[in-house]
């Protein structure tokens, strides 16, 4: 278990980090490298250009589906308010009707599966 002192340092919280921050970087992290966008580019709190908000939508998607992880908290995690994390899952659960972003996330959720079952209850 890391403490909560270094997830508040990795993560850039100065209090306390919730307990969603370290898997929502791992699907920021993979989000990141399978859309061609910079971490910067998906940490800003602007929304940036639409495919660094399309990314950044599909790496909220990705910590809620594949770890759980409630609204309020990915929006904690993700610098957003709770609505726009739900927002996000919405916009991304409509983009999977394209099959070539369905088979991308796909992937991805197969990948932060095996991630979860490797360091297992992070959720």
């Amino acid at each position: 278990m890391i403490p909560t002192a270094d997830l508040a340092r990795f993560s850039g919280h100065a209090r306390r980090a919730p307990p969603a921050v370290l898997p929502a970087r791992a699907a920021e992290a993979a989000a990141a490298l399978a859309f061609g966008i910079p971490l910067a580019g998906l940490r800003s709190p602007s929304r940036c250009a639409a495919r660094v908000a399309a990314a950044r939508q599909a790496a909220i998607y990705l910590a809620r589906v594949g770890f759980g992880i409630a609204y309020g908290d990915l929006g904690r995690a993700f610098g957003r308010d709770r609505t726009t994390a739900a927002h996000a899952c919405r916009v991304t659960e409509d983009r999977r009707e394209d099959p070539d972003f369905d088979r991308r996330l796909a992937l991805l959720e197969a990948g932060l599966a095996r991630w979860l079952a490797a360091f297992g209850g992070v959720r």
